[in-house]
């Protein structure tokens, strides 16, 4: 399980493959930042901006 702790209302809980969540927590294990700093410290509308543009580029080389 994934926790976010901020975001519009209370704290959650949603389902990740267990792959996502081994990176999630080696990537925090690694890095000099403490844990509750974000990794990607950008909007949720910048991330689907991004996200958005991979998936058209990956569409486009079919």
């Amino acid at each position: 399980m994934l926790r976010v702790w901020e975001g519009k209302s209370k704290p959650r809980e949603t389902p990740v493959p267990s792959n996502v969540a081994t990176t999630v927590r080696t990537v925090d294990d690694y890095r000099d930042e403490d844990s509750d700093i974000p990794v990607v410290d950008k909007s949720t509308r910048t991330l689907r901006r991004w996200i958005d543009r991979v998936g058209d580029d990956l569409a486009e080389r079919g």
